[in-house]
């Protein structure tokens, strides 16, 4: 019982009469997500505004597992594993889209589905060093160190509606790298926490979806977002029973996350990337005036522009006996809106004219912009970004 809230708590090895802990977890968790997709129109004045486009759904149910094994004192290692059992997206468009040309009616059904998918995304492994420990020294604070990484496996998903005969994985195709530091101190029934991340994702098997014409010269934001964010909380403990390794807690969190710009897996993959519109399916029709350049061939992945994200929640953990823990909570996420698409049409100076066409006066031309997603005018927008996550833990300590 004499160690920190979860939120800060290292497995040992080699403590005292305990040679080594090993701890595996199990859980299952339901993620839920709603946008408003808005997309820009033009009057006859030529006059800019942005017209509802569709409502964008998300349910997804994973189950993880995860292991934890104590190195030294603590000093741990961790892997994680996560199964998708269900990944289900749906479009309800409105008028609006469904006479935009950008998807073939699938079935007499009002919505858009795409297909649905399962399959292990990634395979996470890290470790985690506790620098300082409370418990062990008495007036200084708890701090941790960890550093993971998120290994895609197999292929990257693919843009697929449904009843199409396609690839149906939910990999990335990338590599995720990320670096935190964890602190926490405990006043009687309180433990407060904080602690703030890095991460940086880099392209592994996705290069077909991320770079889909190789590295070509102006092909600008072809990178995935980076993130930063920072963790606030606070778990109490309203009733222990140490002498039977007992304890009941309220965990209290909220965070805050940047995502930089960068080419992602947005709402409209899957209808963009399935596309039959002849200006996104042949690779641009001459993007660009006066300009024999050639666009990179159309994936559905577009460029993302910069937001927050912002989250909280709340979780039960039980504490039942000396090698046995239960959790159960629930947490809210919102997204700040953000444009979807608007990939920069070169790295110069710029000229529009109002046949749609763009001149770029200086510097290098940008095969992956398309006029038809990209251009001022007729740019996507997501907002009112609203999420529900809740799931359920039980952990053994071996």
């Amino acid at each position: 019982m004499s160690r920190p809230t979860a939120y800060t708590d290292v497995a040992d090895a080699l403590d005292g009469d305990n040679p080594v802990d090993v701890r595996i977890a199990m859980d299952y968790a339901h993620r839920g997500r709603w946008a408003t997709l808005r997309r820009e129109t033009q009057d006859a004045q030529g006059r800019v505004r942005l017209q509802r486009f569709a409502r964008a759904s998300q349910q997804r149910g994973q189950m993880s597992l995860r292991a934890e094994v104590g190195l030294y004192r603590d000093l741990m290692v961790f892997l994680g594993v996560p199964f998708v059992l269900e990944d289900r997206r749906v479009l309800r468009p409105t008028d609006l889209a469904r006479a935009s040309g950008l998807v073939d009616e699938q079935d007499s059904e009002a919505n858009w589905h795409s297909r649905v998918r399962d399959g292990v995304p990634h395979i996470e492994l890290g470790a985690a060093w506790g620098v300082l420990n409370q418990y062990r020294r008495p007036g200084l604070p708890t701090v941790v160190l960890r550093g993971a990484t998120e290994i895609s496996t197999g292929r990257a998903m693919e843009p697929c509606m449904r009843g199409g005969d396609c690839f149906r994985g939910v990999g990335r195709g990338t590599l995720g790298m990320s670096g935190e530091v964890r602190f926490s101190y405990r006043y009687r029934y309180a433990e407060p926490y904080c602690g703030f991340a890095v991460g940086r994702t880099v392209v592994t098997t996705g290069d077909r979806n991320f770079w889909p014409a190789g590295h070509l010269q102006g092909d600008l934001d072809r990178e995935p977002p980076t993130t930063a964010g920072l963790t606030v909380g606070v778990a109490l403990m309203p009733w222990e029973a140490r002498h039977r390794f007992q304890r009941l807690a309220l965990d209290l969190r909220f965070g805050a996350t940047f995502v930089s710009r960068g080419r992602e897996y947005t709402s409209l993959f899957d209808v963009l990337g399935t596309s039959s519109h002849e200006r996104l399916a042949d690779g641009g029709q001459r993007p660009f005036a006066g300009s024999e350049v050639d666009s990179a061939p159309f994936t559905g992945m577009t460029v993302a522009d910069a937001h927050a994200r912002l989250s909280g929640e709340v979780t039960l953990r039980i504490q039942a006996a000396r090698y046995v823990r239960f959790e159960l909570g629930i947490g809210l996420f919102a997204e700040t809106p953000h444009w979807l698409t608007g990939a920069w049409p070169c790295d110069g100076r710029l000229l529009y004219s109002d046949q749609g066409q763009v001149t770029c006066e200086e510097g290098t031309l940008n095969p992956a912009f398309r006029p038809l997603v990209d251009r001022p005018g007729y740019r996507f927008q997501v907002s009112d970004v609203l999420g529900l996550v809740s799931g359920l833990s039980a952990q053994a300590t071996f």
